[in-house]
């Protein structure tokens, strides 16, 4: 019989997708390995879940960056593996915290391109937390934690045209 932390553990693993702001990579592994980490931990043979890491990274650009360390690649290319890994089990829901904070602004439209094309293309639910309003004002629905309550914001009233635009 499974615990409930085991079957919420498995429901999480199979069908939410971590993002941070961070990369989070491992610094001993390859980017290759990096991605798979989530199969290996739900039981995947080893050839199995590499393979379906490299078509993940392949997904975002870095086929030829497969067999890479994290501290080989730039920081655009860490977060773009990390997003192959927040995917690489099929997750329904991904949820992304200041996905682009630790990108400069040329990256962090490249990621946030990246996430658009791949929201739409696997159909999923995705909640960004951002406090970069240009980049919010792209996506479909904006809520704003003011004084402790969540309210709807209107896109186009909440941007400043600007990748680093900044909530007040």
């Amino acid at each position: 019989m499974q615990t409930d932390d085991t079957a919420l553990a498995e429901f999480r693993n199979r069908a939410v997708g971590f993002l941070w702001q961070r990369h989070q990579l491992l610094p001993d592994f390859t980017a290759a390995e990096n991605v798979a980490m989530p199969l290996f931990l739900r039981g995947e043979s080893f050839s199995s879940a590499l393979a379906t890491a490299r078509k993940w990274l392949a997904e975002v650009g870095l086929e030829s960056r497969a067999d890479h360390r994290a501290g080989e690649l730039s920081g655009g290319e860490q977060q773009r593996v990390a997003i192959a890994r927040a995917l690489v089990t099929g997750p329904s829901v991904l949820l992304a915290d200041e996905p682009t904070g630790d990108l400069d602004e040329g990256n962090a439209w490249a990621v946030f391109e990246l996430l658009e094309r791949l929201h739409r293309t696997h159909q999923l639910t995705s909640l960004i937390a951002t406090h970069n309003l240009a980049l919010a004002a792209r996506c479909d629905r904006i809520l704003g934690l003011e004084h402790g309550v969540l309210r709807t914001r209107k896109a186009a009233a909440s941007a400043s045209g600007t990748p680093g635009g900044e909530a007040s």
